[in-house]
């Protein structure tokens, strides 16, 4: 007998769902925004074989702020690589 009562869109069904729809369009490599447990704002970055590879060094009050960490990171894409000049032939 159907359950008259229960709906694919009540809450706890349309969370569930939304979570299950999220994890299954995300493509790689691509950034993670989330909350810490202290609140605050961090991304990760997750390369195409879904590894995370890169983090936010901090916590961001705003969602804006976090937003633009991710931008500053994507335009960084030239940036100079440096390292210790004793390593200069390490393998």
């Amino acid at each position: 007998m159907l359950n008259q009562k229960w709906s694919p869109w009540s809450s706890s069904a349309l969370c569930h769902k939304a979570k299950e729809l999220i994890m299954a369009v995300r493509t790689y490599p691509s950034y993670w925004m989330y909350k810490d447990a202290r609140g605050e704002w961090r991304w990760s970055y997750e390369a195409s074989n879904a590894k995370t590879i890169a983090v936010s060094s901090e916590g961001y009050q705003k969602r804006s702020d976090c937003e633009r960490s991710i931008e500053i990171m994507k335009s960084s894409h030239s940036s100079p690589v440096w390292f210790p000049t004793e390593l200069a032939s390490a393998y």
